[in-house]
């Protein structure tokens, strides 16, 4: 596992966080967020994240670890489809799931991965978990995340247990 530290500086012209750099970094690769912090410089509000990755995603912004330009580069890895692994039940939950971190990101005013990444909330929709302790055990899910958003998730796993099976409609995040 490697790890890099990205830091995020508030664009009011937005009215969110500018996160270029992350999009950037996790293109192609299957990262997890280890830990996040929000503090202030001069004024402007930074947003720092932590995150963990397998050594074997291609590295960028031409570290030294990078293959000369005259050696035949490795396929780009890219990023898993968590959805594809998943079953129509388990899809149904997903793209519940999915809709709810969106309306929650943006109530908070932060992006959506914020809330929970597409692994995560794969993760859950596949486990379906029933209890808070059986959602803590989930990979992703900390105590922060765990007391912020606990409720509303196992909300969502209930309402969509005791609903008719229906066909999953993708959300625009």
């Amino acid at each position: 596992m490697d790890v890099k530290l990205i830091t995020l500086h508030y664009s009011p012209a937005l009215r969110a966080f500018d996160d270029a750099p992350l999009q950037e970094f996790l293109r192609g690769r299957d990262a997890m967020l280890v830990a996040d912090h929000r503090f202030e410089v001069g004024g402007v509000p930074i947003l720092a994240l932590l995150f963990e990755w397998e050594a074997d995603d291609p590295p960028r912004n031409g570290s030294a670890a990078d293959p000369p330009a005259a050696a035949a580069r490795p396929e780009p890895r890219h990023r898993r489809d968590w959805v594809e692994e998943l079953d129509a039940r388990e899809r149904v939950l997903y793209e519940s799931l999915r809709a709810w971190r969106a309306e929650r990101a943006r109530a908070d005013g932060i992006p959506p991965y914020r809330v929970f990444s597409n692994r995560e909330l794969a993760g859950i929709a596949r486990a379906r978990p029933r209890t808070g302790e059986a959602l803590a055990a989930l990979p992703g899910v900390g105590p922060a995340k765990l007391e912020s958003f606990a409720r509303e998730i196992l909300e969502r796993i209930q309402a969509e247990s005791a609903a008719p099976a229906e066909s999953p409609q993708p959300v625009e995040t």
